[in-house]
């Protein structure tokens, strides 16, 4: 399992009889497990950058 910092959202390596791919880690319910909403996410942004858009 891994963070991704792109979408702060955790994932899990799925190893299928064709390929092996990165799913997201779901509840039962079917929401994404996230440290932070993916609608909050930064992707493209670095921190700094994020942070002196929000303050302007």
């Amino acid at each position: 399992m891994r963070l991704l910092p792109e979408d702060g959202c955790y994932w899990y390596q799925w190893a299928g009889p064709v390929e092996t791919t990165y799913l997201p880690l779901r509840t039962r319910e079917g929401r994404l497990i996230c440290v932070r909403s993916p609608e909050q996410a930064n992707i493209g942004m670095t921190d700094a950058e994020a942070a002196a858009q929000g303050s302007t």
